[in-house]
């Protein structure tokens, strides 16, 4: 296998992951892929890590040496393994990675699907299941009184696990206090497949109720394009609208997607570009 390094064949070989793994003994690395045969190759330097040999937990904490690297096959095998090295469980993560092509998938299976999908027993099956479930529950527990978010990233990072798999738009609005510290987060409405339409009045109201300074609104796309339609624009004018008559401030909207987030305060629309789009 060392042998076959030529571009070629670790353009066919490889599956691209331009991800930074860091500094690695004062120099920039990049992890350049992970061959099929579990080969992880370094552009730079050209380190080679067979992972077929290596103990799971050792392997991770090999690579995050060099940066933040999440090395699914590690993370699974650990799983699977129950914290033990076997080219078994390497093999039925590459298996349930390759039918499912994301986490984000593979979160959603069921236990009898991740047990066929990755030919595993029931019990690597179950504890598989109940890992990512309790990490879906970790991240997607409600929003504490009196927490603060600095950014639009922040507040998605946040709420980015809530919707996984919902194929209904939610509109959620953070209550916000005159520090900018959260009051409580509401459940506005639950939408259609495309569209989640919400009135003023719907918003305010609990704002109002809660002595809120200011909000931040929040919907999910099922479709995982964030990019906001004429609807998501026209919503965000009336918001804006109504709490600036209400004297309660409407800081931004964010759009979810799968792998990225749109903010209306980040693109600078949030008054009066979001008019000229509305009036076209």
């Amino acid at each position: 296998m060392m042998r076959d390094t030529s571009r070629a064949r670790l353009s066919r070989w490889t599956e691209g992951l331009p991800c930074e793994i860091g500094k690695g003994r004062g120099r920039p690395e990049k992890l350049f892929g992970i061959l099929r045969t579990g080969i992880v190759i370094c552009r730079e330097r050209r380190k080679f890590i067979d992972v077929s040999t290596q103990h799971p937990l050792r392997l991770i904490l090999r690579m995050d040496i060099y940066g933040e690297v999440n090395h699914l096959i590690g993370l699974l095998s650990c799983v699977i393994g129950h914290g033990h090295t076997s080219s078994s469980a390497f093999a039925a993560s590459n298996r349930l990675l390759n039918y499912f092509g994301s986490t984000r998938e593979l979160a959603q299976a069921s236990i009898e699907e991740i047990k066929r999908a990755g030919k595993i027993s029931e019990k690597q099956a179950r504890l598989l299941y109940y890992s990512l479930v309790l990490g879906r529950i970790t991240y997607s527990a409600p929003v504490r009184p009196g927490e603060r978010f600095s950014n639009s990233r922040e507040i998605y990072h946040r709420f980015c696990t809530r919707f996984q798999g919902a194929n209904r738009e939610h509109f959620l609005s953070l209550h916000l206090n005159s520090k900018n510290q959260l009051i409580r987060e509401v459940l506005i409405s639950i939408g259609s497949l495309n569209s989640s339409i919400v009135h003023p009045r719907e918003v305010f109201a609990p704002a109002v109720r809660d002595n809120s300074a200011a909000l931040i609104c929040i919907h999910n796309h099922p479709s995982g394009d964030p990019t906001p339609s004429r609807e998501d624009k026209e919503c965000t004018l009336r918001l804006i609208d109504a709490g600036r008559i209400l004297g309660i401030r409407v800081l931004d909207h964010i759009i979810l997607g799968h792998d990225d987030y749109y903010s209306f305060a980040d693109a600078g629309l949030m008054i009066d570009e979001c008019r000229v789009a509305v009036s076209n």
